[in-house]
């Protein structure tokens, strides 16, 4: 899904853990503007990557990955709203393929990625309006 352009300018603050590609989708962001009088301060990117087992099989059935942001929306009055964001998808892991499966799995990271800047997009949207 493409990220949609509001007309709402806002200031990115964005802490020095993230990932270098998530850094760049953010300020890819069309509304990005340095002299915004909104700020979103962006911190806490994590990953984490879960492989379920179950029944007779050695290997995984499937995994589960976990993308997480802490997200802090302030205008010049003060913080107005903190929150957690929180995605979560599941994939087959019973691929023949190592390279395959790692592929969809950086695949997935990268829709995830995209669903939490919709997001919080979305909180920006509904705070302005």
């Amino acid at each position: 899904m493409p990220l949609q352009k509001t007309n709402i300018k806002i200031n990115y603050n964005i802490s020095q853990d993230l990932p270098k590609d998530f850094k760049a989708k953010l300020l890819a962001i069309p509304n990005h503007e340095e002299s915004s009088k909104l700020e979103v301060s962006v911190s806490s990117y994590d990953f984490k990557k879960y492989e379920v087992f179950g029944g007779v099989a050695i290997r995984s059935l499937e995994g589960e990955l976990k993308l997480s942001i802490d997200v802090s929306i302030s205008s010049e009055n003060g913080i107005i709203k903190t929150k957690n964001f929180v995605t979560i998808k599941r994939y087959k892991t019973n691929e023949l393929n190592p390279f395959s499966q790692n592929e969809a799995v950086k695949l997935l990271k990268d829709q995830m990625e995209d669903s939490l800047i919709e997001q919080i997009m979305l909180e920006v949207n509904l705070i302005e309006m």
